[in-house]
């Protein structure tokens, strides 16, 4: 009995000892044992890999505490298993155990300069029946016309906006691995009369995703966290695998947002900041049609994607960097380190309208990937048989193809089966001021083409090839609208100008009648 009260005693006296709790702006890689108390901010995926180590798992969650610092703390394999279902967003714990570093800032982008460890030895608690002080998700939301200055930023961005539109959900093969990942764009609006379409990936595109189509008609509010701002083909907004979305959040702002929309904004005519947005313009948004040039422009000025900067004495050499010469040579090392005026190579963007006038038919205009990994295939020759390799396989030894095999080349029907192919093409494109050759790949050829490569290589391997040199004639004098990147290339000691597409549209004649219109009006003022 004497020894049942005691034991009650002593753990009565253990419980009732408050713990003594860290903030996290204190805790640093050279402290011993600590415990904290946070909030799960943001929870991560879990996500799989497999390297020349093995095969793994990891997830990442951001906790918070009652000063509203953040850490980011990171699991692998038996702790990601471990603590994944363990952690719920929103939720407080009580963690000890972990240890910390200095955070990769390629990888984590929270305001803090450490990032936390847990392994399966750490301990992790959920705080219940306490009072909660620490703050829940906070955001800080940029209005739709001010996102160019966060273009090719490592920040990352906060929206809010009244759902306008929500696309079906598509297949995208990713290029890394050539898996495919499920993506549904949603277009949202706010009181700035400007519009976005916004990329939901993965489980964000068949879950919330799903959710906003069967109330899009009701015009719900979104609160996204964690975007990423891109210029490719013009102003993009991706979300990634930490981005949070909540749907009509009870907050200022969205009530705010959803009192104007009620008002005004239902009947208003937005305007899309998304193929409009110019790469290197970081106010609003310009027309698509406002960096309009000739390709006679272009040829015309070979210094185009050449910015002048002044260097330091002791400029280091960059292959970048070519300094001011009265010949286009590259200089040595010697006028690295004298000479304090350089160029330094910065591709510009413009859009132009033209036709692509002629093309060579001979030329090699596509190349073999492997359809499991989508990597370039090279052609190997040994003992007596001729055959594809992954190029994969030459760099990372655990890696193989399941669906390569050595195969002769008579056989060539059955390496259908293993391999794809994808595009490479120069060609000549004119407009009514002049011509010039670019560079297209993949999808851009496709678009002008008008066929996969896999398919244009069939056509090319029948006996009378007339059904190669039909569709390439098809493909001639077709009207497009391209976004182009100009940029210079060192080459034979010398520098080129080298005109890549990025992007292909039909040319949408309400648009340019209008742009021809305003262009007719500015000339007579």
């Amino acid at each position: 009995m004497l020894l049942f009260l005691y034991y009650s005693m002593s753990t009565s006296t253990h419980t009732s000892v408050p713990r003594q709790i860290y903030p996290l702006a204190r805790l640093n890689p050279y402290q011993g044992n600590w415990t904290i108390k946070v909030r799960v901010t943001s929870k991560g995926h879990m996500r799989h890999y497999n390297n020349t180590r093995g095969e793994g798992c990891v997830f990442s969650v951001e906790l918070t505490d009652d000063d509203g610092t953040q850490i980011q703390a990171i699991m692998f394999n038996a702790a990601a298993r471990k603590f994944f279902e363990l952690f719920d967003m929103g939720k407080v714990y009580y963690i000890s155990g972990g240890y910390l570093k200095r955070a990769n800032k390629q990888y984590n982008r929270v305001d803090n300069d450490y990032e936390m460890t847990l392994n399966e030895n750490s301990q992790v608690e959920e705080a219940v029946n306490e009072p909660i002080i620490i703050p829940t998700l906070t955001f800080s939301f940029v209005p739709i016309d001010q996102l160019g200055p966060y273009v090719q930023q490592k920040e990352l961005i906060d929206v809010i906006g009244v759902v306008q539109h929500v696309s079906s959900t598509m297949s995208i093969r990713r290029k890394a691995d050539n898996e495919s990942v499920p993506k549904r764009d949603i277009t949202i609006a706010d009181d700035t009369m400007k519009s976005m379409i916004v990329s939901l990936w993965g489980p964000l595109a068949t879950g919330i995703g799903s959710k906003l189509l069967d109330m899009f008609d009701a015009s719900p509010i979104v609160a996204i966290k964690s975007l990423r701002v891109s210029d490719f083909g013009g102003l993009t907004l991706s979300t990634i695998t930490k981005t949070i979305i909540e749907i009509n959040p009870n907050s200022h702002e969205s009530q705010k947002l959803k009192t104007w929309y009620a008002s005004e904004g239902s009947v208003a005519t937005f305007e899309s900041v998304g193929s409009t947005f110019r790469p290197g313009h970081t106010n609003d948004a310009p027309s698509m049609y406002s960096d309009r040039v000739g390709l006679e422009y272009i040829t015309n000025n070979p210094s185009l994607g050449e910015s002048t900067v002044i260097a330091s004495d002791n400029l280091s050499p960059k292959v970048s960097q070519v300094t001011t010469m009265s010949s286009n040579i590259i200089p040595t090392l010697t006028y690295y380190v004298s000479l304090t005026m350089t160029f330094v190579l910065q591709p510009v963007y413009y859009t132009t309208r033209a036709c692509m006038s002629f093309i060579k038919d001979d030329q090699a205009m596509y190349y073999r990937t492997c359809k499991t990994c989508n990597k370039k295939l090279t052609v190997n020759v040994g003992s007596a048989y001729s055959f594809l390799i992954c190029r994969k396989t030459q760099t990372d030894p655990n890696f193989r193809c399941v669906k390569l095999r050595r195969l002769l080349l008579v056989a060539m029907t059955s390496i259908f089966n293993w391999f794809t192919s994808r595009y490479v093409v120069s060609a000549k494109f004119s407009d009514a001021s002049g011509e010039a050759w670019m560079s297209l790949f993949a999808d851009e050829a496709e678009t002008i083409i008008g066929c996969s490569a896999a398919d244009l290589d069939i056509m090319k391997s029948k006996p009378d090839g007339s059904a190669y040199q039909t569709q390439l004639k098809k493909a001639k004098w077709v009207p497009h609208v391209f976004r182009v990147m100009v940029a210079l290339r060192a080459y034979n000691n010398d520098r080129r100008q080298r005109i890549t597409v990025k992007i292909v549209s039909l040319v949408d004649y309400a648009g340019e009648s209008k742009y021809l219109l305003n262009e007719i009006s500015s000339t007579q003022s």
